[in-house]
């Protein structure tokens, strides 16, 4: 009895599955909701996840999606990954320009309403890069983070999982 009570408990996680293949897979829980990209916030909604390695920086992930009428986007940035590791997301997030070359953070951004959410020296989260590959241009791993606005509102990001290619 107690196994259906705890199989009847148990909530579907329908985020994507781990891999390591280059995949352009990206999900996690955005305050506990599944958060899986559609593109359709993104500037080429063909592709709702982009990222890799990009030259003279480090890796970049970004997807997009609509949920509720809302265009959403998340961002992670991680200088100097070579290999397979914890990286934190402990620098303040900038804002454009500076955001482009900005040392490790991420972002969670509400297009409609204009809400900015990031990383912060004192709210922040980690990276765990199971695969970094620069020759196949392949970075895999797992995340979670903390992200504030400049009111000091805070949005919850959990169980996040990717796998992404720039060939």
């Amino acid at each position: 009895m107690i196994w259906l009570a705890l199989l009847l408990g148990c909530k579907k996680d329908d985020l994507p599955k781990p891999t390591q293949i280059g995949a352009d897979t990206f999900g996690c829980k955005a305050n506990g909701i599944n958060w899986i990209p559609d593109g359709s916030s993104g500037p080429t909604p063909l592709h709702p996840v982009e990222g890799g390695y990009q030259v003279n920086y480090g890796v970049y992930i970004r997807a997009y999606k609509k949920r509720n009428n809302v265009n959403e986007a998340i961002q992670i940035f991680l200088n100097n990954v070579t290999k397979p590791g914890t990286y934190s997301l402990n620098y303040d997030t900038p804002y454009y320009p500076q955001a482009l070359m900005a040392k490790n953070h991420a972002t969670y951004a509400n297009y409609n309403s204009n809400s900015f959410y990031g990383t912060t020296a004192e709210v922040g989260g980690t990276v765990i890069i199971t695969r970094a590959d620069t020759v196949a241009k392949i970075v895999s791993g797992t995340f979670s983070f903390n992200a504030v606005d400049t009111n000091g509102n805070q949005i919850k990001i959990t169980g996040g999982r990717f796998d992404v290619s720039n060939k």
